[in-house]
């Protein structure tokens, strides 16, 4: 007794009246009675609220370990019963975790340094489609999308908005095309087309393809521009446009291109030839079948703008010395072509020509004196001319005609397209007798060592993380190695060998379960001389597998590009397919791209790439030349050019159409304007 009068002398209670203190007593007494009631009421109602529940023979709304009334304990929770389609359930759980944290995120941490995918919102949003109530569904998903993309609520707002449209009958109308290049009718010479243009809808677009070829749309919107690099061939291209709305309404648009890769012909019958005074003559035609822009005879313009033919008959006075007269024709197309025709100061005698049992063929000569030479293009130009005093019959180039070769000097150039490696470029002709003649052009296209493989960034792949809601179905067993295979076919990134790495990490022994941390794994990259480390983190749950990975610099530790991907229905083929998806995110998020050095100031460089070219900062860039041409040292033949490699750099940070670099590792000279550069 005297101990409890001494705790109650500490609390001021012993000076109090005695009537004073039985009140208080009682209150202490109610107070210790009536407070675990309500404790267990306020901490213990949700808890119970939503208990596990059994379906089709399932267990839903279970979580891992004990559940401690904290944002991730509820997040788990309503996954779970999401999966089982108890969306009230979920619902009531996700509300509790939002008002614990409130936004979106990716690896939000939830205690010491675990990491969980936390997507409330979105989550919420699948809840309320599956509860009916779109337009709240709708706007759950649209501000998860403002916080932190991701395919799945990208995927599943495609799949509200539908509903919504449908269900209130808002789509009137089908999609529509703007072409905005090329301009209908189109001429070009060059091997690939820019096709431009935006597609509308009064309610939102979903696909896309141009020329066969899917553009890559994540999620629907009511307008989408696209820009799309189309491959043509010589004469009329028309290439499909094809836009699908969320309904399934689709429009059509077909870009009409012309290819030209034919220069204008120019024929000559004789010499030019003196025609008193010091003036030479020069007679002949040039024509093209599109039309020609300009003609030249020794840099005097003879017009001929817009024709198909034009007679060429001009008396000039040749410059002292000058022993060829140079006439030099242009297509509307860009392609052009050049005669070096002898000069003569005397009449030549009138030939009588060749006799019906003339067995000479005709004499072909290229510009290009060397028949094989070496390129790093994707083209080259033949050109030259054929001469026979009978008559030129006809002539082909690359297997192809050249429209309305003729006359007895005939002067041509055509555009070709090379394949890497060899190439054998017969150039045939034939003379109104039917001899032949037949020079092979060889070229070999080699590809630049900043295009080869070995350049690209060397990646990395460490063993993805997983997670499961409910039992583990091993819905994603073989992921890695279907990704690897994707990226190894594509061939954007340099991949070192899963087995490698894994051999590596065992002669370390940094792991005995295959998952290490990122810290180790960095410094794991650096041994193999990886500049980027692939870590991927993996989401199954009864139906689906979320994807989410992150490319990091082994230097800088920084995280330069990041992918997401989500499949529902998982079998090989659709696990195949979200491997393929991943490479092409990442493929896009890190771009090869080529652009030049535009200053350059001690360590600090500005090239013309810039985010309108998907660049980003932490990107790595070459800085080369080409160099001088590489001679035989005997027959002075072109094997082809030198490559400077002059160091490498890290984009610091990016504008729309230019970034600043800074170099990094040795470098070998001083990096000037005008160098070219390319992404790694």
């Amino acid at each position: 007794m005297d101990n409890f009068k001494t705790k109650l002398g500490r609390i001021g209670v012993t000076n109090s009246s005695p009537r004073s203190k039985l009140l208080w007593i009682t209150s202490l007494i109610l107070s210790l009675l009536v407070y675990p009631g309500i404790l267990c009421f306020t901490g213990c109602q949700t808890a119970q609220t939503n208990v596990a529940a059994e379906k089709g023979g399932k267990v839903y709304g279970v979580t891992e370990g004990a559940f401690r009334h904290r944002w991730w304990n509820y997040y788990e929770r309503a996954l779970s019963f999401a999966d089982g389609g108890l969306w009230k359930e979920s619902e009531a759980d996700l509300m509790e975790a939002l008002k614990q944290r409130k936004e979106d995120q990716r690896r939000a941490r939830t205690y010491g340094m675990h990491f969980v995918d936390y997507f409330p919102h979105r989550e919420l949003g699948i809840a309320y489609l599956g509860l009916g109530r779109i337009p709240e569904a709708i706007a759950e998903l649209e501000a998860s999308l403002e916080m932190e993309a991701s395919s799945k609520a990208q995927l599943y707002l495609d799949r509200a908005r539908k509903r919504l449209v449908n269900e209130q009958r808002l789509d009137s109308a089908a999609p529509a095309v703007t072409i905005d290049a090329p301009l209908a009718g189109a001429l070009t010479r060059e091997f690939t087309v820019t096709v431009h243009g935006k597609a509308t809808d009064d309610t939102y677009v979903r696909s896309i393809s141009v020329g066969g070829k899917p553009v890559r749309i994540d999620v629907s919107a009511a307008a989408i521009p696209f820009k799309v690099d189309v491959p043509v061939d010589p004469g009329e291209n028309h290439i499909p446009v094809v836009v699908t709305d969320i309904t399934g309404k689709s429009a059509n648009a077909i870009v009409t291109v012309h290819v030209d890769r034919v220069g204008p012909g120019i024929m000559v019958d004789t010499e030019a030839v003196a025609s008193g005074k010091g003036r030479v003559r020069v007679k002949g035609q040039a024509f093209d079948a599109i039309g020609l822009s300009r003609v030249f005879i020794n840099d005097v313009d003879v017009g001929c703008v817009g024709e198909t033919e034009c007679d060429l008959d001009l008396a000039i006075s040749p410059a002292s010395g000058q022993t060829q007269v140079i006439v030099i024709a242009l297509d509307t197309a860009g392609n052009r072509t050049e005669a070096a025709i002898p000069l003569k100061t005397e009449v030549a005698p009138a030939r009588t020509g060749k006799s019906r049992d003339d067995g000479q063929p005709p004499e072909i000569r290229l510009r290009d004196a060397a028949r094989a030479r070496i390129t790093y293009l994707d083209q080259a130009l033949i050109e030259g001319s054929v001469r026979d005093d009978g008559g030129i019959g006809a002539l082909t180039i690359n297997g192809a005609p050249v429209p309305r070769a003729s006359g007895k000097r005939f002067y041509f150039s055509r555009l070709v397209g090379l394949e890497k490696g060899d190439n054998l470029i017969p150039v045939t002709c034939t003379d109104a007798a039917g001899n032949q003649a037949k020079i092979n052009v060889e070229i070999r296209r080699d590809v630049l060592k900043v295009h080869e493989i070995e350049s690209r960034l060397r990646v990395a792949a460490n063993p993805f993380k997983r997670q499961f809601i409910g039992k583990d179905q091993k819905l994603s067993f073989g992921l890695e190695d279907l990704f690897i295979s994707a990226m190894i076919k594509t061939g954007r990134f340099s991949v070192i060998d899963r087995q490698e790495m894994k051999k590596l990490l065992e002669e370390l022994r940094l792991s005995q379960t295959g998952l290490i941390d990122e810290d180790q794994a960095l410094e794991a990259g650096k041994m193999m001389a990886a500049d980027g480390m692939i870590f991927g983190s993996v989401l199954e749950r009864e139906n689906s597998v979320e994807i989410y990975l992150r490319v990091l610099d082994t230097e800088t530790a920084e995280a330069i590009a990041a992918a997401d991907i989500y499949g529902e229905d998982v079998d090989v083929e659709r696990l195949r397919s979200l491997g393929r998806g991943l490479d092409i995110k990442l493929a896009d998020a890190l771009p090869v791209v080529e652009g030049i050095v535009v200053q350059a100031d001690g360590d600090k460089i500005v090239v013309d790439l810039g985010s309108n070219q998907h660049v980003r900062k932490g990107q790595k860039i070459i800085v080369f030349k080409i160099g001088k041409a590489i001679l035989h040292p005997v027959t002075g033949k072109v094997l082809g050019s030198g490559l400077d490699e002059l160091g490498q750099g890290r984009i610091q940070s990016v504008m729309s159409d230019m970034s600043f670099a800074e170099p990094i590792g040795k470098r070998k000279g001083a990096i000037q304007p005008k160098y070219r550069v390319i992404t790694r």
